[in-house]
């Protein structure tokens, strides 16, 4: 029973469901804001007489400093990084488009594809399923934890409160983003010395190519987001109204 399936599905739905100790307020009461936070960010101002306001404005602030970053940016230590909401942990990216616009977040959007490329690659050509699975596995975790925190502040998605990898203020994360790609690097350290591409693990070729493809669509469509809030639509949110 410890082991089951049950047991974990028990524990979870305690978790999402049961009472919050400190709060007062369950888990899937915070969640139904983190919702309502993507869907009326900005609040409902179709009735002037009796305006709607959002839960939560930290979405909306977030794309204030998209917006006010621009093509390039407001420099590196300048803007108004301090008035956003979380602006050194979940709205890091905001922060970063805001100084550095986005020629800042395309080279981030960039470099990152790079990485998660050079991971996926260096477990293919490892001869060994276990170190392709662990380049793999640390390849897919920091791809997707970037990828729910890049849109979920952007308000694509319910905003959760994880880091953006190597970016974003966590000394626990970082460490553990460290200890994570500095065993990648010991696996391409080994892979130089390694004999040449045995006949077994071309077997991965199709899933290890699908999975950049698939990285490869996503994070393309990330960079379309941040074009959207810092070029195309600029103008109109840093003149738009939150209700707050």
């Amino acid at each position: 029973l410890c082991e089951s399936a049950l047991l974990f599905n028990a524990i979870i739905t305690l978790f999402v469901f049961g009472p919050g100790w400190f709060e007062g307020t369950s888990v899937g009461d915070r969640l139904n804001d983190r919702v309502e936070m993507c869907i009326n960010t900005w609040g409902d101002m179709t009735d002037k007489d009796n305006p709607v306001p959002g839960v939560n404005t930290q979405v909306a602030e977030g794309q204030w400093s998209l917006a006010s970053g621009g093509w390039l940016g407001q420099g590196i230590g300048h803007g108004a990084m301090s008035s956003t909401p979380a602006g050194t942990t979940d709205l890091i990216m905001q922060s970063i488009g805001e100084q550095m616009g986005f020629f800042g977040v395309f080279c981030i959007v960039i470099l990152l594809s790079l990485l998660l490329w050079k991971s996926l690659l260096t477990g293919f050509r490892s001869n060994h399923h276990f170190t392709l699975f662990l380049c793999a596995g640390v390849a897919i975790v920091t791809g997707l934890q970037f990828i729910i925190i890049s849109l979920g502040s952007t308000g694509m998605i319910p905003l959760i409160g994880i880091t953006v990898p190597f970016f974003s203020y966590g000394r626990v994360s970082l460490l553990l983003n460290m200890l994570a790609f500095g065993m990648v690097l010991s696996v391409s350290s080994h892979n130089r010395r390694a004999a040449q591409q045995a006949s077994y693990m071309k077997a991965y070729t199709s899933p290890v190519l699908c999975t950049c493809l698939t990285y490869t669509a996503i994070l393309i469509f990330i960079i379309g987001v941040f074009f959207r809030y810092q070029v195309i639509e600029r103008e109109d949110i840093m003149l738009r109204p939150a209700l707050v």
